[in-house]
């Protein structure tokens, strides 16, 4: 990677088939030049086809914020706060994570510590500038929902600039963190087999 150039901020939104797909393929794009990658889920089940390949994966830690009360418009104000409190720890952990690469130890991350809203989650021990690039899949739909402190997500932004690549995806857009990507991709759904009724089916959606 041009050290010049390192610490870009990526957005991948829109209403159509493919941001999480891309996202995990710039994962395994970066692991395969020599990069470490955090890759973190927000607002699903945790059980996304996808984990379960990555997660083996050398180079790539995962980390998987289960969301176990479905839509937000379902939630309740009780399980909103719940959630929001798990996204938000999340986002402070990847913060604290965050350093200068020549501060950079050598120590593996430790991914024994788990609770019952998480999969695979880490806790940090000399790992400051360990990730050459983090991607929050669903963040921006946190974002809009209210699901994660807005000031904790600047925050990241601003201590990931010119450090460590970022990348964040959702449906929804904000004009606020488009105003800070250098790059902004959408999915633009023009068909879609929902819309005939299909479900979305395990190893293509699931």
């Amino acid at each position: 990677m041009n050290e010049k150039h390192t610490g870009l901020f990526h957005i991948y939104c829109g209403d159509g088939k493919g941001k999480t797909t891309a996202a995990i393929g710039a994962a395994v794009r970066a692991v395969g030049a020599g990069l470490k990658v955090c890759f973190v889920q927000l607002m699903k089940s945790g059980e996304s086809s996808e984990l379960s390949v990555i997660k083996n994966i050398q180079n790539i830690t995962v980390q998987a914020v289960i969301n176990p009360y479905g839509f937000t418009w379902k939630m309740t104000v009780s399980e909103k706060e719940k959630l929001k409190k798990l996204n938000d720890e999340t986002v402070e952990m990847l913060i604290k994570a965050i350093g200068n690469k020549s501060d950079a130890s050598d120590g593996n991350l430790s991914n024994s510590r788990q609770s019952d809203n998480t999969v695979g989650k880490f806790t940090y021990n000399e790992v400051n500038g360990r990730f050459d690039m983090i991607i929050i899949d669903e963040l921006m739909s946190a974002y809009q929902n209210e699901l994660v402190g807005k000031s904790l997500v600047f925050s990241l932004i601003e201590r990931c600039k010119g450090n460590t690549e970022l990348i964040f995806t959702g449906r929804n857009h904000s004009d606020e963190l488009m105003e800070k990507a250098d790059y902004i991709t959408e999915m633009k759904c023009q068909r879609h087999p929902y819309e005939k009724g299909v479900s979305a089916r395990l190893g293509i959606e699931l």
